[in-house]
């Protein structure tokens, strides 16, 4: 979308690292990080976003999502479960005050797959449309099949896709 987005992105990457280094918790900070991009975007200007913190030893991840949607998590036993965004999108309202983070675990197998509104956007121009169940093994094949169905034509937006698995015994 340009460099003012690129500036906006590098913004909230710097704030949130700084928040983790100093341990906050994910729903004040995530307030916080609202209030501060209401008072620094342009008009009309937000951000969409998937904050979350990963526990490797209890197989959960803690999130809020703001205007991120929809959450689609794969389960091994081949079910997909899908969330809706916790929060709006960032920058928007002020008053917005981040009550708590959700959780969701995940078992051995199942894939967590987030992708960003450039997937969501594409216009139709293949004979098949995208499969998701493609990104549990390859997730090279996520961008194969998007473009398979858009018939070539580029995306409008970017295409951002993030794939976390829980390795069978991990």
């Amino acid at each position: 979308h340009g460099i003012g987005p690129a500036l906006s992105v590098t913004q909230v990457q710097a704030m949130l690292r700084i928040a983790c280094r100093l341990g906050s918790p994910l729903a004040p900070t995530v307030t916080e990080l609202n209030r501060i991009l209401c008072a620094t975007l342009p008009p009309g200007r937000f951000a969409t976003a998937f904050i979350g913190i990963l526990d490797p030893v209890a197989h959960v991840i803690r999130y809020v999502s703001a205007g991120q949607a929809p959450l689609i998590m794969m389960r091994a036993d081949g079910t997909v479960e899908e969330r809706a965004a916790t929060e709006l999108p960032l920058g928007v309202d002020p008053d917005i005050a981040v009550s708590g983070a959700e959780e969701w675990a995940l078992g051995e197998g199942d894939v967590l797959l987030l992708l960003s509104d450039g997937f969501y956007e594409l216009k139709r121009g293949g004979a098949e449309g995208p499969e998701a169940g493609g990104a549990v093994e390859r997730p090279t094949d996520l961008l194969r099949d998007a473009g398979e169905y858009a018939g070539g034509r580029p995306a409008d937006d970017d295409q951002t896709a993030i794939v976390l698995r829980r390795t069978p015994g991990g």
